[in-house]
């Protein structure tokens, strides 16, 4: 476990709250934090502004809505919207992401071990992006599930639950590694998936991709990256959809988007097998993992 100082979500929510405030003195002569009701209902709103900055904006023609984030807050009769920068609030979030790389450098200077990171945390704007770079390299990341903390918990409970007579302090657990559990589409001797197909073009998987949304209305389109590209290097209005993971020839996807596998909708991540169809609400084709054979030579 990782601890960075000055990086946790009191530190992030402190930041982007005075973000909003400012943004909303300059556009509506506004301060949400003046009053305790108007305070609360803007610090309760955060995990949903950003997930609005993750959703797709597609259905919006103008470019202007690409790039800008709205905010609408109700005070009394009142209703005050503002319009952010999506670059301003990345800028943001991005000064503690580089402490986390400052950090993870000082105990992984390779880059080579795996990094996982906690549901609430992957759920930040293109935070698994950041995180999956090291010095131009590629460093694997997993983002867990919401009940993971509960689970680890129930699976040491035997370490972790003091006697009525004194209380137990555990500063280290000894690892208990749990084979993966059989899925019932997902066949062990079944062929590999290599690619992602999306129309008619076919994207190695390899150590995992990126799959980003550009462009808008008649331009509307996909275009799947190799997950070692940098963020700052995609268009200014790319959305992101999903994170496709590789971890020991498993891959898992990771949404930013609402996204139905199989038909079915699924929860912040899930396994991928040969054959599934992923479909993201605003594209019109789904993409589908292939096998693609080599020829013998």
């Amino acid at each position: 476990m990782l601890l960075v100082p000055s990086a946790g979500w009191d530190n992030i929510s402190e930041n982007l709250m005075q973000l909003f405030t400012n943004a909303f003195i300059q556009q509506c002569r506004f301060n949400p934090q003046h009053n305790a009701a108007s305070e609360q209902m803007l610090f309760e709103g955060l995990p949903h502004y950003l997930q609005e900055y993750n959703a797709d904006q597609s259905a919006q023609a103008a470019d202007e809505s690409q790039s800008s984030l709205k905010i609408k807050l109700q005070h009394n009769d009142n209703v005050h919207e503002i319009s952010l920068p999506r670059s301003s609030v990345y800028s943001r979030l991005n000064a503690f992401y580089q402490k986390i790389l400052q950090q993870l450098a000082s105990l992984d200077d390779t880059g080579g071990s795996p990094l996982f990171v906690s549901d609430r945390l992957g759920q930040l704007p293109q935070v698994l992006d950041v995180l999956g770079q090291h010095q131009g390299c590629l460093r694997e990341v997993q983002m867990l599930s919401e009940d993971a903390v509960a689970h680890s918990c129930l699976r040491y409970s035997d370490a972790l639950v003091s006697g009525a007579d004194a209380v137990r302090f555990v500063s280290q657990l000894e690892s208990k590694r749990e084979e993966p559990q059989p899925i019932s589409h997902r066949d062990a001797q079944s062929p590999q998936a290599t690619h992602i197909l999306y129309g008619h073009c076919a994207v190695p998987l390899r150590a995992g991709v990126l799959i980003r949304q550009l462009g808008t209305g008649a331009e509307q389109g996909v275009r799947v990256r190799i997950v070692t590209d940098a963020p700052d290097k995609l268009p200014s209005n790319a959305i992101a959809l999903a994170q496709i993971s590789v971890n020991n020839g498993q891959y898992t996807v990771h949404q930013n988007e609402a996204l139905t596998l199989n038909g079915v909708k699924i929860a912040a991540s899930e396994v991928l097998a040969l054959g599934d169809d992923l479909q993201f609400p605003s594209l019109s084709e789904s993409l589908k993992l292939i096998a693609v054979q080599e020829q013998d030579a």
